[in-house]
């Protein structure tokens, strides 16, 4: 058992809705945690594409100063 539960009878809660409210708890963490897990996942690969993004655009401006150059 855990440890809170003679606690819960003592104050007029039964055991099995002692033992639902705390397995609903770790749920509702569990649940917390992947989802700030997916979105650093998401984070980081926003990040990533920003930067393939970033890379692209310089090429670009290179590309356009060389062929205002050779002009």
């Amino acid at each position: 058992m855990r440890k809170g539960y003679p606690i819960a009878l003592k104050n007029g809660i039964s055991g099995s809705i002692f033992r639902y409210r705390c397995n609903f708890q770790y749920v509702k963490n569990k649940k917390r945690q992947r989802n700030r897990i997916l979105r650093q996942k998401n984070q980081i690969e926003n990040q990533k594409e920003n930067q393939i993004e970033k890379q692209k655009e310089k090429q670009k401006e290179k590309q356009k100063e060389k062929h205002i150059k050779s002009m």
